[in-house]
């Protein structure tokens, strides 16, 4: 009873949060996923900074979307720190703070690019991938769709940024329950990294990663597993060893995949490895790590191990109040900066 107690009282804590299409909405059929303040990104990270997301387009490839003679280089290299700041909001999960620098950063990147830019569908990119983090699905897609189909044209389908494009329109998609069509837009993000940087790189392994949860919700679980081990041996290769992000994103997905399998044991031990990475790295109250408690808290709740749910959850709601203040604490130094330089 306490356990499902402080499930409903977790709910007023605000907006569910959300990890790179591994914490979604749909994930239980008892109870409502567990929300914080801030929504979770891997996705995308899916895989943040180093993934990003995940999803989200390299800072390599960001700065030659700006590349443009006619604007003048000290507002370049401006707005190029400005979305560097956003880029790092997102990853410390600062989601309410990124969305109003982005918005500022809008109303700057305005004065100099047309919507047709690369540097503007930079923007809109990084806007609907907020946007998804968020959980607002059907406008995240609108964006991202359109971003897409203008890189297509702009640039090629071979591009670094249509790819990443198209991975943001299949990882939304899979939000939005269209496994069908996020396996299309997945599986030809597949085939395009591999063609462009190999199947031994980062960014192959990070969409194979990713493609497991729309195949899992399709019921293709040997496919599901099949590309989250090939993206694990990948991304443990490259990082000579498992403690990093992305193989801590693989990690939950094959937590996922387990429990969709009633392998609970196998669950456990996927969770419990990503949980460790990512508290050594990203810390224990960054939205990933209490991303990564709610599942495990899920799991024991469905194997019939309350007493282990109830004190997950109890540990995580410590996390979630100390996310809250963390957030509020940057809000206050936000304003005050502002405040200063006006």
């Amino acid at each position: 009873m306490l356990a499902k107690h402080l499930l409903r009282k977790s709910n007023t804590h605000s907006s569910r949060l959300r990890n790179f299409g591994l914490f979604r909405k749909n994930i239980s059929k008892v109870h409502k996923p567990l929300p914080v303040n801030s929504l979770r990104i891997k996705r995308y990270s899916l895989f943040q900074t180093s993934l990003r997301k995940f999803s989200s387009e390299t800072t390599e490839q960001q700065a030659k979307n700006y590349e443009d003679p006619a604007v003048p280089p000290e507002v370049m290299e401006n707005l190029k720190a400005q979305v560097q700041k956003i880029s790092q909001a997102m990853a410390l999960g600062e989601y309410a703070q990124a969305q109003k620098m982005i918005t500022a950063y809008k109303g700057e990147l305005e004065k100099y690019f047309t919507p047709d830019h690369p540097a503007y569908l930079s923007y809109e990119n990084n806007q609907g991938v907020l946007w998804r983090m968020n959980g607002h699905f059907q406008d995240a897609y609108d964006l991202l769709f359109s971003v897409y189909n203008k890189y297509c044209k702009l640039l090629t389908k071979a591009h670094p940024s249509t790819i990443s494009a198209c991975v943001n329109v299949a990882t939304v998609l899979r939000d939005l329950e269209d496994y069908d069509q996020s396996v299309k837009y997945y599986e030809e993000a597949i085939e395009m990294r591999k063609q462009t940087v190999g199947d031994q790189h980062p960014e192959y392994a990070m969409v194979l990663g990713m493609s497991a949860g729309a195949y899992r919700k399709k019921g293709d679980t040997q496919t599901a597993y099949r590309n989250l081990k090939e993206a694990y041996m990948v991304m443990a290769n490259h990082y000579q060893g498992e403690e990093c992000i992305p193989c801590a994103v693989i990690l939950n997905s094959m937590g996922l995949l387990f429990k969709h399998q009633q392998k609970y044991e196998r669950a456990i031990d996927s969770y419990e490895r990503c949980l460790n990475i990512r508290e050594k790295i990203q810390g224990p109250s960054h939205p990933d790590a209490i991303a990564t408690r709610h599942n495990i808290s899920e799991l024991y709740n469905v194997w019939g191990k309350p007493e282990e749910a109830e004190s997950m959850i109890k540990e995580n709601l410590k996390y979630m109040e100390e996310l809250r203040e963390r957030e509020a604490k940057a809000r206050e130094n936000h304003s005050h900066h502002n405040h200063h330089n006006h």
